[in-house]
C-alpha cells in the first residue's frame, strides 16, 4: 500500500499480490476539522466489488493522537486495532464499522458501505 501526498488531496494505492488491486483519493481535512472528528480520516475501501463483505480490506489514516481504535459491529465490538504509523489495513469480514476517539476526545464512527 502506498498514500501518497497532495496539497488538497491524499490517494491510496494498493496493489495485490495476487493480481488486481484499488486507489481512491479524499480531501484532506484541516487541522481543525481532524482534532475535533469532524473532518474525513482519509479511509478508502479496496478489493474488487466481488470481494464484499468478507475479503473487503479497509484502509484509514487517522491524525495523531487518536486512540481506542475498535472494530465494530453494530454496537458490538468485534476487536481492538493497534495503530501503526498513524494507520489500520484491516479486513473487516463481518464488522460493520470502525471507532475512534480523537485528538480532542470525541469520538467518531465511520460506517462501511
Amino acid at each position: 500500500m502506498w498514500v501518497v501526498p497532495g496539497t488538497r488531496d491524499i490517494c491510496s494505492i494498493l496493489i495485490l499480490t495476487t493480481g488486481g488491486g484499488s486507489a481512491s483519493c479524499s480531501r484532506v481535512p484541516t487541522e481543525q476539522q481532524v482534532r475535533s472528528a469532524r473532518g474525513g480520516p482519509g479511509a478508502v475501501e479496496v478489493g474488487p466489488w466481488s470481494w464484499r463483505p468478507f475479503r473487503r480490506l479497509v484502509f484509514y489514516l487517522l491524525p495523531d493522537g487518536t486512540t481506542d481504535v475498535r472494530l465494530r459491529r453494530g454496537a458490538t465490538l468485534v476487536r481492538r486495532l493497534a495503530l501503526v504509523d498513524n494507520a489500520i489495513l484491516v479486513r473487516p469480514r463481518t464488522a460493520t464499522s470502525i471507532a475512534w476517539r480523537a485528538p480532542n476526545g470525541n469520538q467518531t464512527i465511520s460506517t462501511f458501505s
